[in-house]
């Protein structure tokens, strides 16, 4: 319940924008892109991702779109209430890291079989991954140090 009530205030303190067609909120306290919502979706950028690389930037809105056209947010709501009712179950939590773990990989995929250059998924990748997950979820590549190739 605290978590919905921190997106609602990112959302609230943030600014409407426009990136191309899709309508976005911008705001300077946001350290990753997010989306939430089930009725009206909500796609939560940082201010410092639109004045950066245009390509970053529009890996990050398809990885955004692809959890949007996925339900991602319904999923990892309904994983968190089963959580709170068998939090005595192990199985249940290790069940919602890994769909979410899997989500991830699957938008990530999405983006890249939208078009996209995988160097700008690898960009956009970097730019976030000491921010958002913990470094044993990151991919092999980014954590044996290829990501200074990019």
């Amino acid at each position: 319940m605290v978590a919905l009530l921190r997106l609602r205030r990112l959302e609230t303190e943030s600014r409407e924008a426009m990136l191309g067609s899709v309508p976005i909120r911008v705001g300077e306290r946001i350290q990753t892109p997010l989306t939430w919502g089930i009725r009206r979706n909500v796609i939560l950028l940082p201010e410092a991702l639109l004045s950066g690389d245009p390509a970053v930037c529009e890996s990050a809105l398809r990885h955004e779109q692809a959890h949007i056209a996925r339900w991602d947010w319904v999923w990892n709501l309904l994983a968190e209430i089963v959580c709170a009712f068998c939090w005595f179950q192990p199985g249940a939590w290790w069940l919602r890291r890994r769909m979410r773990l899997e989500s991830e990989r699957a938008c990530d995929d999405r983006v890249l079989l939208s078009g996209l250059p995988d160097w700008t998924m690898r960009r956009t990748l970097c730019k976030f991954c000491d921010r958002s997950e913990p470094a044993k979820s990151l991919p092999r590549w980014l954590k044996a140090g290829e990501w200074r190739n990019v």
